[in-house]
């Protein structure tokens, strides 16, 4: 309820309709806007049209009783070529019943006015957008936080003797991952929306990234040690890895070829002990695309 220019204005909210009412000296304002059309509907009513016993400021307070669905008050609105009929039914406590009807008429828009309504039909319909997408995210942003320590087996032969004492569940929540011994399920990988270090190190069955399915789009920095990966085919399925690093993989080729077939956005690239790797060949391209090289 608001105080506006000495007259008594009060709003009200409903699943269909926006509904404005106030108390002038000698009349009551009532202004409904359907709010799926849009439409506008106003009136003026004074003492005789309203044809009641009581005081104006009484049946004022009445119709917003009703409009605010009282307990005992109700209002049923009608419309017909461009007149909502208002149907006011008041049980003043519990025992005097007062019923009545209001004629509105549909507002006429000017050009301008027009236009006005057409601009806030198209934020009405922003709004409730906003608040659907809002409510879908909320329920995301929940249902990510009852999963975030749900944990993934990546074994695909769980009980092998093979890994005996290794790691076989991490968090769907984790960082970090390192894969040491044959049988991984590489096409998990994908999962960790989180992960931002990979390590692949020892006796791991990797090939290349492409015949193992592996993935990530969250993951910055790899690390190949001391295993069979014979070339990087596939690296371009980890879109935002900036560190790459490959130690003692003595069957690693191409490193450039593969580099240079897509954008990527690796900052540094660290080689040790690669006996295969054209030196020449990565120094040229480190220099020429801005990478920091760590050669040895």
């Amino acid at each position: 309820m608001m105080q506006v220019n000495n007259k008594m204005s009060v709003s009200f909210e409903n699943e269909n309709y926006s509904i404005v009412s106030s108390l002038n000296e000698r009349t009551i304002y009532i202004k409904i806007i359907d709010k799926i059309t849009y439409m506008c509907y106003e009136t003026n009513l004074d003492s005789k049209e309203l044809r009641l016993s009581i005081e104006l400021g009484d049946t004022y307070k009445l119709i917003n009783k009703c409009f605010n669905k009282d307990n005992g008050y109700s209002v049923m609105m009608t419309t017909n070529t461009g007149v909502m009929k208002l149907v006011f039914v008041a049980m003043v406590e519990g025992f005097l019943k007062i019923s009545f009807e209001v004629l509105l008429r549909e507002k006429v828009m000017s050009n301008d006015g027009q236009l006005t309504m057409n601009f806030n039909r198209i934020e009405q319909k922003q709004v409730q957008a906003i608040q659907v997408m809002t409510e879908r995210l909320n329920q995301l942003e929940g249902l990510m936080n009852a999963i975030a320590y749900a944990e993934i087996p990546m074994l695909l032969h769980p009980y092998t003797s093979q890994h005996n004492g290794n790691k076989n569940y991490w968090s769907l929540n984790c960082k970090e991952i390192t894969l040491n011994g044959p049988y991984w399920d590489y096409s998990k990988i994908a999962y960790f929306y989180q992960l931002e270090k990979l390590i692949f190190s020892g006796s791991v069955e990797f090939t290349d990234f492409r015949s193992a399915k592996a993935s990530n789009n969250s993951v910055r920095e790899i690390i190949l040690q001391n295993t069979s990966t014979s070339t990087l085919d596939g690296l371009a399925g980890f879109p935002k890895l900036e560190n790459l690093t490959i130690m003692s993989c003595q069957q690693m080729t191409n490193i450039v070829i593969i580099l240079s077939s897509y954008k990527h956005t690796i900052q540094k690239i660290t080689i040790r002990s690669c006996g295969q790797v054209n030196t020449t060949e990565i120094m040229t391209y480190c220099q020429k695309n801005n990478i920091q090289l760590d050669l040895a």
